[in-house]
């Protein structure tokens, strides 16, 4: 008899320790995954938006953002506040 109580205290313990540690910690879990997700549609929207909106003035193909048929830099053009 002592030992069938000893197993019942052992899984009561067992029992509400699952509870009060495993489910926030499972909650958690999801809150976590839920939001990785939401960040990575953010992202995606992000990325697609910007591919489909192209800025004004510029070419595909330009760097460093100069805008196509613009030179580098005003003094190669002669534009230096003369």
């Amino acid at each position: 008899m002592c030992s069938l109580k000893k197993l019942g205290r052992a899984t009561w313990i067992l029992g509400t320790s699952l509870l009060v540690i495993g489910v926030p910690l499972v909650m958690e879990v999801e809150r976590e995954h839920e939001l990785l997700a939401q960040e990575k549609q953010w992202m995606a929207r992000q990325q697609a938006s910007q591919a489909s909106v192209p800025v004004a003035g510029l070419a595909p193909s330009t760097l460093a953002g100069v805008p196509a048929g613009l030179p580098a830099s005003p003094v190669t053009a002669g534009v230096g506040g003369k």
